[in-house]
């Protein structure tokens, strides 16, 4: 049976990823045209960018901040903006059309009530968030300053003295890590809800670590500027004003 989770991740992978990393092979692939060796450092990061993009989406960051929204609403009593979200994204069939009992019973059911929100596993792992426009703009610094001979040591030679072309990925990343409840409380605080937060520790928790080491992009010039407390509160603003995947309003 599909979750409110297998429900938004699908639509998160099935749009922006295709978009995402539509764009990242058309900006390679023209970089291959007219930038031939930054092109080929460029080339050697879409792994790493696609991987990180992925494991972003892969973190119920969208759904934790959905879910919480939902229950400060609830425990506030705010049916309008209840029905607001529902309508926009309706879970499995229910929608702001239908009574106060159908609504909460299926909220309940993914673990939104008004008195507190459950997420799943235990909130131990740890995460490492990038904002998605600093992902595009370490691509383009790559892409215009980097030139593929700074992606790889020179000095390593290997037994008849030939240099080997190794390690020349460059992962995008802040180089931070944060635990998945940690954020979860961090979203709790930015959205002002004030029931309980609990964690479901029959569901799996995943990997327990996904940090990338971005020693070489740092060393190449680039640093990101968007620290985690700030893409919170611009990803609630966002939220807030009712955009969903297919860009309707209410």
């Amino acid at each position: 049976m599909k979750t409110i989770f297998d429900e938004l991740k699908q639509e998160v992978k099935n749009w922006w990823i295709s978009l995402i990393l539509g764009i990242l092979y058309v900006v390679v692939a023209l970089s291959l045209m007219f930038f031939p060796l930054n092109g080929y450092a460029a080339l050697s990061i879409l792994f790493s960018i696609s991987m990180l993009v992925s494991g972003l989406l892969e973190i119920s960051f969208a759904v934790s901040i959905r879910k919480i929204h939902l229950a400060k609403c609830l425990n506030e009593g705010d049916w309008d903006a209840v029905r607001k979200d529902i309508n926009l994204r309706p879970v499995e069939g229910v929608n702001g059309s239908n009574t106060d009992e159908e609504i909460l019973e299926k909220l309940a059911k993914f673990g939104i009530t008004p008195e507190a929100v459950t997420l799943w596993g235990t909130g131990k792992p740890m995460r490492e968030f990038l904002w998605s426009e600093e992902m595009a703009d370490a691509s383009v610094h790559v892409l215009l300053n980097v030139d593929f001979k700074q992606t790889y040591d020179a000095s390593k030679k290997n037994a008849d003295g030939i240099t080997e072309i190794r390690n020349c990925h460059i992962n995008v990343g802040t180089g931070k890590e944060v635990s998945i409840r940690e954020v979860a409380e961090k979203i709790m605080k930015e959205i002002g809800f004030k029931g309980e937060l609990r964690w479901d520790a029959s569901k799996p928790d995943g990997t327990l670590r996904k940090l990338t080491d971005v020693s070489k992009l740092h060393s190449l010039g680039w640093h990101h500027k968007v620290e985690i407390d700030e893409g919170i509160h611009r990803l609630y603003e966002w939220y807030l004003k009712g955009i969903c995947i297919n860009h309707q309003t209410v």
